[in-house]
């Protein structure tokens, strides 16, 4: 079974953002698409065929399917225009950039070259503009298929992902660098590099070689986000504020000068392909990946471990897992501690609530940082006493 058996066109669209999606696939000249393929595999005895339908619609990308006369299958990962953030919501969500996407590709490549974690092949790409219309990526496409959203999962079947995932984590750790950042391939192949650093709005910035100068300029900057949002919401500048005042609630002083791991933060059903087995048969969507500080990279992956009890199954598996790996525990040790869950708080992609303010995760991070007496009002005068004492963090 393929991934594309699975894909649902439009209808994996949110329906306000369907017209402007429909729009951008009629603009793509396909027949170019087509051609490149043919040509990028360079044997002639076999002819491409590009299915506009089914298509695979996610945040930023659309895939669609190439197959060759002989069975071979390939997709396309094609790169959005900017979409609106929610409905009468006037923001556009950020899209990765030439540089970002070369990043995956130097990322997704050196986890073929040097780990056993299974990748798709990429075959070819184009980035800036390009007769097909948009930037693409060709690439294999896995024979494999996503697993049940994993609260529904039976809890059976969890143990033998959970124990592959912890493996993934653990080889990734095992790939180090200097610097907190993403990836980039200088002049000689091969050499990769970490000099950039790509922040959750997809903006690229200097690489960095601590992990507190990390969190302390991606905090900020997101302070400085909200407090220039017409209106500003009270509520989220306050939030912004109390992430940056957590820096040293769960920062691990001892690695914060690196060197630094390989990590996949968006581990999740969307990421992941098994077989029938449940067997992890490829990792995908690697945008965003890079070198990330240990606090990060030692966290659970939220979207397989949102339940009580499935973290503690999580923890237990990825123990049992690393001391058979490394000898030690301190990855399960770190996921037990309140500093991984303050990890997991900060870590949120709180663009998912829309203008919906989660007040009952900005409560957990302001307990865990205060002191459980906390109440979100207290938090706020806080906030307000150190804008008056000019002290905009740690």
């Amino acid at each position: 079974m393929t991934p594309s058996r699975q894909w649902r066109s439009l209808q994996g669209v949110w329906p306000f953002r369907r017209e402007i999606v429909q729009k951008f696939v009629d603009s793509l000249d396909f027949e170019y698409l087509r051609r490149i393929a043919e040509a990028t595999r360079g044997n002639s005895a076999f002819s491409a065929k590009v299915h506009k339908h089914p298509f695979s619609a996610g945040r930023e990308r659309l895939v669609f399917q190439i197959e060759f006369s002989d069975g071979t299958l390939w997709v396309a990962r094609v790169t959005l225009p900017p979409l609106p953030a929610a409905q009468d919501d006037p923001r556009l969500l950020p899209c990765p950039d030439a540089a970002v996407m070369l990043s995956e590709v130097a990322t997704i490549r050196l986890v073929s070259s040097e780990t056993s974690i299974p990748v798709p092949q990429i075959h070819a790409h184009a980035f800036q503009t390009n007769p097909f219309g948009a930037p693409y990526m060709l690439m294999d496409e896995v024979a494999g298929q996503f697993i049940r959203p994993f609260p529904s999962t039976p809890i059976q079947d969890i143990p033998h992902v959970y124990s592959q995932v912890a493996e993934i984590v653990l080889t990734l750790a095992q790939v180090t660098f200097a610097k907190v950042g993403m990836l980039t391939e200088n002049a000689a192949p091969h050499n990769r590099v970490v000099s950039k650093c790509l922040f959750h709005d997809l903006t690229v910035g200097h690489a960095f070689s601590t992990a507190t100068e990390y969190y302390t300029m991606r905090f900020r900057r997101f302070l400085t986000q909200k407090k220039k949002e017409v209106p500003p919401d009270d509520d989220w500048v306050v939030f912004a504020w109390l992430c940056l005042q957590s820096i040293p609630y769960f920062i691990l002083i001892d690695l914060d000068e690196g060197p630094f791991p390989l990590s996949h933060p968006d581990l999740n059903n969307g990421n992941i392909l098994y077989d029938e087995q449940n067997t992890i048969v490829g990792v995908i969507d690697w945008t965003a990946c890079g070198t990330f500080p240990w606090e990060i990279a030692m966290s659970p992956p939220l979207d397989l471990v949102y339940f009580d009890e499935r973290r503690t199954m999580y923890i237990d598996i990825f123990e049992a897992k690393e001391v058979e790996i490394t000898g030690t525990n301190r990855f399960a040790s770190f996921m037990r501690s309140p500093r991984a869950r303050i990890v997991n708080l900060i870590n949120e992609n709180f663009e998912a609530y829309g203008r919906m303010f989660p007040i009952q995760r900005a409560l957990e991070l302001a307990m865990l940082v205060f002191g459980e007496d906390i109440t979100w009002g207290d938090v706020k005068m806080r906030y307000k006493e150190s804008e008056e004492g000019q002290l905009a963090g740690p």
